[in-house]
């Protein structure tokens, strides 16, 4: 009997996966006039940033999250395997969802140890951009960011649905930095599963100005002149 009830939710996944992309199209239409609306009212040098995509989806009522989420899946298959939700995003800060599936799960009834890592790189990760867009938006810095290591400490079996908060704090100087993005995941009980880290690389250097590129474009043309 439980091996009939084990392939009635694989039969189930086929159906799973046209939801899904049913609703990234849905989604994607109803978005599409609030993000170009946010884009141009936007002052920021990439109008499509995430933060913009975020703000443009959380103008649905109920489903602005699954929207996002089914964005972000599009954008990068990988993390969109574990099928979660973003429910929160702000700058340094997310939080996500991640259901139970029978997919998910290892042979030891409970879900599959690098699902719940990639549900913990996906909130850290989330944390992380946005900190550095909105470094971008409020300086006149620039960043270039990678994970150079990760790790995952298991605290106990995980069970239902599974949420993973991260909160960082990215550096603001200009250099080369070392940081640390760590997401708690904790069961529907609040008990903590599993804490995930990353181990990113930031280099932030100063963008040039219009004012230094133009002037040195001016010097060019007067050393040619002469």
């Amino acid at each position: 009997m439980q091996t009939l009830w084990d392939a009635g939710h694989w039969l189930f996944r086929p159906v799973d996966r046209v939801v899904h992309y049913t609703k990234l199209g849905v989604g994607l239409a109803l978005v599409g006039p609030s993000l170009l609306i946010v884009a141009a009212r936007s002052s920021f040098r990439s109008p499509f940033s995430l933060s913009n995509i975020w703000q443009a989806c959380n103008q649905l009522p109920v489903v602005g999250s699954t929207v996002f989420s089914a964005v972000i899946a599009w954008q990068a298959p990988y993390s969109g395997s574990i099928e979660a939700t973003v429910s929160e995003c702000a700058p340094g800060t997310c939080q996500a969802q991640m259901c139970d599936r029978p997919w998910l799960r290892n042979p030891f009834n409970s879900i599959h140890a690098l699902a719940l890592a990639n549900l913990g790189e996906l909130a850290s990760g989330m944390a992380v951009m946005f900190a550095l867009e909105d470094l971008g938006k409020r300086t006149n810095l620039k960043t270039r960011a990678i994970v150079i290591g990760i790790s995952t400490e298991y605290v106990k079996k995980a069970r239902g649905t599974i949420t993973a908060r991260s909160t960082v704090s990215i550096p603001s100087t200009v250099g080369e930095h070392h940081m640390l993005a760590v997401s708690e995941l904790r069961n529907s009980e609040g008990l903590l599963v599993a804490t995930f880290t990353a181990k990113w690389t930031l280099e932030i250097s100063e963008r040039a100005s219009n004012s230094s590129s133009s002037g040195g474009s001016s010097s060019g043309k007067a050393a040619k002149n002469k």
